[in-house]
């Protein structure tokens, strides 16, 4: 599974209109506390990376949003990922851990992938190189990865199948 972690390696470069890097952007350092993301609660089906994929957002608690990830194909589990979103020092952040399915750990014990906020618009999440958009019930996740000697934005595509309260 270590392909995976490799394709999950996000880098700094611009690649869409979607997907925006900090370094390409300059923040609006806007006011945003967690209950301004509580739109992607719920419990989302959909497709991603050449799979079925599920991820169920939590209601905030605690100033944080806690979320759970899982990835499958041909009905067998590949993946899944422990997410939060919450505010460290000066920003806020989506981190998260990979587990493969026997909750072996991809990321060591202490480390995070890290996604810090650059900027929200209505109900589009904008952090470096990662995007959540909700239109309706539908909620589109961009993610920038590293392919081969290059990048790609991956889109995750999800339909809103039960919202938590």
């Amino acid at each position: 599974m270590k392909f995976w972690l490799v394709c999950f390696f996000i880098t700094t470069n611009i690649l869409a209109q979607d997907v925006l890097s900090s370094s390409d952007y300059e923040s609006t350092h806007q006011k945003i506390n967690i209950n301004d993301f509580n739109w992607l609660q719920g419990h989302w089906k959909g497709v991603g990376i050449g799979g079925k994929c599920d991820e169920i957002w939590l209601p905030a608690m605690d100033n944080a949003l806690h979320g759970i990830f899982r990835f499958s194909m041909d009905d067998k589990l590949i993946f899944t990922e422990y997410m939060i979103i919450e505010k460290l020092e000066d920003n806020i952040y989506v981190k998260l851990k990979h587990f493969n399915r026997d909750l072996s750990g991809w990321e060591d014990k202490d480390e995070w992938m890290k996604f810090p906020f650059i900027k929200l618009e209505g109900q589009t999440a904008y952090f470096n190189g990662l995007t959540y958009k909700r239109d309706g019930n539908k909620l589109f996740i961009y993610l920038k990865i590293k392919k081969n000697d290059g990048h790609i934005i991956e889109t995750f595509e999800f339909t809103l199948t039960h919202f938590m309260h």
